[in-house]
């Protein structure tokens, strides 16, 4: 007993030519849209490594900034005391022990706060854009 088989039609020629004419354009499309998506996941990660590299560089200014600080507010006492002066290097020891430290870091622009014992010394630094 034979079955009878569905009979197998033909694309016809308008089929032939939309499928010749939309199936390069989708793959031409798909491998502009992966590009396109690649040529942005690398422009962003490149981007990031710049910010994270100028906000290492604005720290490592900041902490310059700091120590010039620090340096600058001991100066006088160092001057003032001799070679193995005890009292001028606890004096130095208790003011860099009461130095308190606040960076606030914002998009464009960091901010350092240094308390010294009763004086605040204030340094605003700005980030190149």
């Amino acid at each position: 007993m034979s079955t009878p088989s569905a009979p197998k039609r033909a694309l016809g020629l308008q089929t032939k030519v939309l499928m010749l004419v939309l199936l390069p354009l989708l793959l031409v499309t798909v491998v502009l849209v992966g590009f396109k998506a690649y040529s942005s996941a690398q422009d962003t990660r490149d981007t990031l490594a710049n910010q994270r590299e100028m906000l290492i560089e604005e720290r490592r200014h900041a902490v310059r900034d700091i120590v010039q600080m620090a340096t600058s507010a001991i100066e006088p006492i160092y001057e003032q005391a001799g070679a193995n002066d005890e009292a001028a290097k606890q004096q130095v020891a208790e003011l860099v022990r009461s130095m308190r430290l606040k960076i606030t870091t914002t998009f464009l622009s960091t901010t350092m706060t240094v308390t010294i014992s009763s004086r605040r010394l204030h340094r605003s630094v700005k980030v190149p854009t």
